[in-house]
């Protein structure tokens, strides 16, 4: 079987994603640049585009996230008639204009991602939330998320396939924990720092001075103008750190006791995962994908309140969970081989289609 994957990014959970497809069948993957800014994506759309004129047929092309890459790619592939797989994880599945956060949130993008949805042949999301649902965890009244709430009248068929832990090492679970609380997010513009709820772990910060507190993902360039409205200097049990590589991430989150994932908006997010994985007691907002990692081990924001967070980190600090038994939840619940499984299911019956 010959397997396209059209990727965004070369980041950890891709890397996995495969490792896994290459149990499947033959595959090619076409890394698009999205990542490196409009010009390098602008290019990558351009390469794409060629390689799926002359693609083999009978290819399945797989494609993660809705956006511009996969109108272009569906609109061939229909041309061609090979089938194609859109991989929904997230921010192509919300719309939150007033934090500028979701490919519904613009025009365009909305109607490219509508358009792909709509002609693609399967949709498989990580999580059931990214295909229907409502956030009461940023408001109590609720919010609508999933493809099927933002693209009207959409048929296309959905599947949901929860992601399998990206950390396929070996971690060590006898280190001694300090009493320390971690965070892991990515911030590639200034309002993820609200949208990863790290506003709320400031103010934690402060209020606890006897812990420490870690924030690894907030890019250097953002770090002025959280000083300026945060200011987050005079928080001296406070550390935030840029980006840092896996190999570094693990020894951090093996010393550390709790891991907050306080985002307003998720998929299934792969830091929990490792965080868990690792032994952190979790802490994390009632949002898409995170209740479901995080099972009957730990704790759950269900609205996104300052005290709230604090009252459940104290919690955490003080339970006596264990950490062999969060790290087998991961390891039993999201493991490489169910995705394998789960996957090989459904692009197998979708060759037979």
């Amino acid at each position: 079987m010959k397997l396209i994957l059209i990727k965004p990014s070369q980041s950890t959970f891709i890397r996995l994603e495969e490792r896994i497809l290459r149990r499947i069948g033959s595959l090619t993957s076409i890394y698009i640049r999205q990542d490196q800014g409009r010009i390098a994506y602008a290019r990558g759309l351009i390469t794409m585009c060629l390689r799926l004129l002359f693609a083999p047929t009978q290819s399945i092309v797989l494609i993660w996230f809705a956006d511009y890459h996969s109108a272009l790619a569906t609109a061939i592939c229909s041309i061609r008639k090979l089938k194609t797989l859109i991989f929904v994880g997230g921010y192509d599945a919300v719309s939150y204009p007033e934090l500028g956060m979701g490919v519904f949130t613009h025009r365009y993008r909305s109607m490219a991602a509508s358009y792909a949805l709509r002609r693609c042949s399967l949709i498989v999301s990580n999580h059931e939330a990214l295909i229907r649902s409502s956030n009461t965890y940023y408001n109590p009244r609720g919010h609508l998320e999933g493809v099927q709430n933002l693209v009207p009248k959409l048929s296309t068929p959905c599947k949901t396939v929860y992601n399998a832990v990206s950390y396929q090492g070996v971690v060590d679970l006898s280190k001694t924990r300090q009493n320390r609380v971690i965070a892991i997010g990515t911030t590639p513009r200034f309002m993820d720092i609200v949208n990863k709820g790290y506003d709320l772990l400031f103010d934690a910060a402060k209020s606890m001075p006897e812990i420490d507190f870690i924030i690894v993902g907030i890019r250097k360039q953002w770090h002025g103008e959280i000083q300026k409205k945060y200011c987050v200097e005079s928080i001296h049990n406070l550390q935030i750190m840029d980006y840092l590589p896996q190999a570094q991430l693990i020894p951090l989150l093996e010393t550390s006791k709790v891991f907050v994932q306080a985002s307003i908006s998720e998929g299934m997010p792969n830091a929990l995962m490792e965080a868990m994985l690792c032994g952190c007691i979790p802490v994390g907002s009632q949002v898409s994908g995170i209740p479901t990692v995080i099972g009957g081990f730990g704790y759950l924001l269900e609205n996104r309140d300052p005290q709230l967070l604090q009252k459940a980190i104290k919690q955490a600090l003080n339970s006596e969970y264990s950490p062999h038994d969060i790290s087998s939840w991961i390891k039993d619940n999201f493991s490489f081989d169910k995705r394998l499984a789960s996957l090989r299911e459904l692009i197998e019956n979708l060759s037979r289609q």
